[in-house]
């Protein structure tokens, strides 16, 4: 795994979830929709959730990703 991935492996273990905004302030990667898939391929359950906010005069959409639960 590389350690990027890691990293955000760890996040979405200790705060359930990771959005672009946070992976790019805290992890510098502007890839977290890549770095999710490989964490999926490695079969980490992690679901997509669409947010959408307020910006600069007109909705901005966004991808939140939050951990699932393993197990099923």
């Amino acid at each position: 795994m590389k350690p990027q991935t890691a990293e955000i492996l760890g996040h979405l273990k200790r705060h359930g979830s990771i959005t672009p905004q946070v992976a790019l302030r805290e992890y510098r990667t502007m890839r977290l929709a890549a770095r999710v898939l490989e964490l999926r391929q490695d079969g980490y359950p992690i679901q997509t959730v669409l947010q959408y906010r307020a910006g600069r005069g007109r909705a901005v959409r966004f991808a939140e990703y939050r951990m699932g639960n393993r197990n099923g």
